[in-house]
């Protein structure tokens, strides 16, 4: 990887209407099952409220990070080479064929920009996508400065990831350039594990479950609610495939893990 390449800016876009914990288990279905160790998912997650997009689609999430993140930097809109969209939960219309990322560069003018879309990786997608930038940016002249975007915007009422989390609506953008001599991506690993395909996803048009559009708690969003199979399968996996990608990773750039000063989990 071109060691070069770096973060000259990075925003987010919270929408301002809150939703507090407590409606938002109100509204949703609540979960059933109970936790090891006397953990209360509702008193215990850490959250108090949730922002929540009401009117604004997931692409105005995407339109308004971005452009707060383009003032900010002060870099020309024609100066873009790339936008890549790594929002995880499907948006306006159905992927795969439509993103925001073309959106996203009408609304800025970036003319110059080849504008596409990488929305599989879940709660990895940025540094998915992330690693996918930087591998375009090292291998092609053309693309110089690239604009990452997401704008998440989460079904009404699918705010509680149970068992994991609540999950609030935002977009964010991040810029990369090439020559920086400071923020420099040093490397970047990800990496995947088939068997646990089905623990987070939202059905196809084929797909959809009649019982699931109408009735009291409608679903598009499902998450995993096992908490067998959570505790079997994805915990205990989790763990190991963090340890993978962060020696994988230091491996690639000649550190060890006595050289990290700060350990930052972004999902």
């Amino acid at each position: 990887m071109n060691t070069n390449i770096g973060i000259f800016e990075a925003n987010y876009y919270l929408p301002p209407t809150k939703k507090t914990l407590s409606q938002i288990f109100e509204d949703e279905e609540k979960p059933t099952e109970a936790f090891a160790a006397n953990v209360d998912f509702e008193k215990d997650i850490g959250i108090e409220a949730l922002h929540v997009a009401k009117n604004e689609t997931a692409a105005d999430l995407c339109i308004n990070a971005a452009k707060l993140t383009m003032a900010k930097s002060g870099i020309d809109p024609k100066e873009i080479d790339l936008i890549i969209d790594f929002t995880s939960i499907p948006e306006d219309y159905v992927a795969p064929t439509w993103s925001a990322a073309g959106q996203v560069q009408k609304e800025i003018g970036a003319t110059r920009a080849f504008a596409t879309a990488i929305n599989t990786g879940g709660c990895a997608s940025y540094q998915t996508t992330l690693k996918i930038a930087c591998s375009l940016m090292s291998a092609n002249d053309r693309y110089n400065t690239a604009l990452l975007i997401a704008g998440d915007k989460t079904p009404e009422f699918n705010h509680n990831y149970f068992p994991i989390t609540v999950v609030s609506d935002g977009g964010s953008a991040v810029i990369l350039k090439k020559n920086m001599t400071k923020r420099r991506i040093l490397g970047v690993e990800v990496a995947t594990l088939g068997k646990l395909h089905d623990m987070w996803f939202i059905p196809g048009i084929h797909n959809r479950d009649p019982k699931d559009i109408g009735g009291k708690f409608p679903r598009w969003l499902h998450v995993c609610g096992d908490i067998q199979r959570f505790n079997k399968e994805l915990i205990p996996v989790n763990l190991f495939m963090f340890r993978k990608v962060m020696l994988s990773v230091l491996k690639q750039v000649g550190k060890k893990m006595q050289d990290v000063s700060f350990f930052i989990y972004p999902t």
